[in-house]
């Protein structure tokens, strides 16, 4: 098994642009629910050929400029 991380940023900053927003925080804010980010980074690894065993988001990606999120991916 190996990680992916470096480029999980831009991936996913470019998941909750294509993903909407089904969530929101406690402020009102919407953001990308983790599930909903999940399944976005696993079907772009899998369009590029890869197939993930897992993808973990542990926080939602909150509707902001200049906000990520941290997602592990096991290959």
């Amino acid at each position: 098994m190996r990680k992916a991380g470096g480029a999980l940023g831009l991936l996913a900053a470019a998941a909750a642009s294509l993903a909407g927003c089904g969530w929101q925080a406690a402020d009102g804010i919407p953001a990308v629910a983790t599930a909903d980010l999940q399944t976005d980074i696993a079907g772009r690894f899998a369009d590029a050929g890869e197939h993930p065993e897992s993808v973990t988001c542990k926080e939602p990606l909150v509707g902001e400029v200049g906000q990520t999120a941290h997602c592990d991916v096991v290959m």
